[in-house]
């Protein structure tokens, strides 16, 4: 049996990005774009291989994409924006072994 197959998992992943005004400071607010409510977004672990399912939610009024810094197929890399209050879900493989931020 091949092992590295085996090892594999698949990450079923969602992610609601909207806008919202986030205290920076005492007394200052931010309109910031957050993911799930937070700056940064949440952190996703995997391990080299697995397969990220990641379910993008776009509840903001502007277009936005989201970006995985790595090596990706192109078509599943974030370079084409999200349409206002639309969805699309990503697919990738984890790696190269490292951070990579969205």
């Amino acid at each position: 049996p091949d092992f590295e197959l085996e090892r594999k998992k698949v990450r079923e992943i969602s992610l609601n990005l909207f806008p919202l005004k986030i205290q920076i400071a005492r007394s200052i607010l931010f309109d910031a774009w957050t993911f799930e409510g937070f700056v940064p977004g949440p952190i996703f672990r995997a391990k080299l291989g697995d397969i990220l399912k990641i379910h993008f939610q776009n509840s903001s009024p502007e277009p936005h994409s989201l970006h995985f810094h790595g090596t990706h197929d192109p078509g599943q890399d974030g370079w084409e924006p999200v349409v206002a209050f639309g969805n699309r879900d990503y697919e990738i493989q984890a790696g190269p072994v490292g951070i990579h931020p969205y």
